[in-house]
C-alpha cells in the first residue's frame, strides 16, 4: 500500500494535457496493484476529492488518465470533449493510491470494478477518498 501526493501548483493554468513522472508505477505495481487517482480541490469553503477518470462536479470538467510504467498523463476536456485547461487555484494535489490486490474476478482478472465491488461489500465507497485512506490506514 502506497500513497503519493503530487503538488499541482507548478502546472500552468490552461494546460489540457499534463504529464507526471511517477517512478513508483513500476511494471510490478502495474501488474499487482489497483491504482486509484484522486484530484484534491478547494471550492472556496470545502475541500473535495474527485476520483479519476471522471467528471468534477465543481468545474464540470472531464478528467481522463493514461498510465504507463513510470508515469501518468492527465487529459482535461470540457463537456463537449474539447481540450480544456486545468483551472488555476482550484486543484492542489493529484493523489495516487496504489493498493496491492490479489483477488481475481470470475474471468480470472483483477479489475477496478471487481475491487470496487469488494470494497462496497465492506462498506467502503471507492469514490470517497477519505473512506479509502481510512480503510487502508493511509492517514
Amino acid at each position: 500500500m502506497n500513497r503519493i501526493s503530487i503538488d499541482l501548483s507548478d502546472v500552468d493554468e490552461g494546460e489540457a494535457i499534463v504529464p507526471f513522472a511517477v517512478p513508483e508505477l513500476t511494471a510490478e505495481v502495474l501488474q499487482t496493484h489497483i491504482v486509484l487517482f484522486y484530484l484534491e480541490g478547494d471550492s472556496g469553503n470545502t475541500i473535495f476529492y474527485t476520483l479519476l477518470p471522471g467528471v468534477d462536479i465543481f468545474t464540470g470538467l472531464n478528467f481522463y488518465l493514461s498510465m504507463i510504467e513510470g508515469g501518468v498523463t492527465l487529459f482535461i476536456t470540457d463537456t463537449q470533449g474539447s481540450p480544456a485547461g486545468l483551472p488555476a487555484g482550484i486543484f492542489s494535489y493529484l493523489h495516487v493510491v496504489m493498493i496491492e490486490y490479489s483477488a481475481s474476478s470470475p474471468s480470472g482478472k483483477t479489475s477496478k470494478a471487481h475491487f470496487a465491488n469488494h470494497l462496497k461489500q465492506s462498506g467502503v465507497d471507492i469514490n470517497n477518498y477519505n473512506e479509502i485512506t481510512e480503510h487502508f490506514e493511509l492517514q
